[in-house]
């Protein structure tokens, strides 16, 4: 029995390769701060052979953040558009300023949790792909039923806070 082939996601090396380049710092010193070797970096990098583990993009994170700027691991893993939290939650609030729609913060706080919308598909629905790479298509009435339950359960959970008893 061989080795499970492990599919590599290029964006995480793209992204991690992104913040060294605009940190200034060498791979070598990066891989030693990762606390991997040098060559097993240059294959994230560039997307050969190997890929940018939660583990590793969390200490990347930790690493490249400063007290005003909080790199998102989610954007580091390619889950999110948001490279930091600040941006993603910079979006978020405009989204609330602006009086979004409920269902489009739905969709936003789907999105912000690592899932993407991958927009409709002829004759399928809705594409929805999973943190994990899984993608499910929803028919556009079920990919109702799901947005309007993310906002029904939010819509009662700040109920909870204000009141403490669920809306009707």
């Amino acid at each position: 029995m061989g080795r499970k082939k492990v599919e590599v996601n290029p964006e995480r090396g793209k992204r991690l390769k992104k913040l060294i380049d605009e940190s200034g710092e060498t791979q070598v010193s990066v891989a030693k701060i990762l606390n991997i070797s040098p060559v097993h970096l240059n294959n994230i990098l560039n997307s050969e052979r190997k890929n940018l583990t939660e583990d590793l993009a969390y200490a990347a994170a930790q690493h490249f953040s400063s007290p005003d700027k909080h790199i998102n691991i989610n954007w580091l893993l390619g889950f999110e558009r948001w490279e930091t939290i600040e941006e993603r939650n910079r979006d978020l609030n405009a989204a609330i300023k602006n009086h979004y729609k409920p269902l489009e913060l739905a969709e936003m706080l789907i999105s912000s949790n690592g899932y993407k919308i991958c927009g409709e598909q002829p004759l399928a629905g809705i594409a929805l792909l999973s943190p994990s790479g899984n993608m499910r298509l929803l028919s556009s009435k079920d990919y109702m039923k799901l947005l309007q339950s993310v906002n029904d359960s939010l819509r009662e959970k700040l109920s909870l806070i204000f009141v403490g008893t669920p809306i009707e």
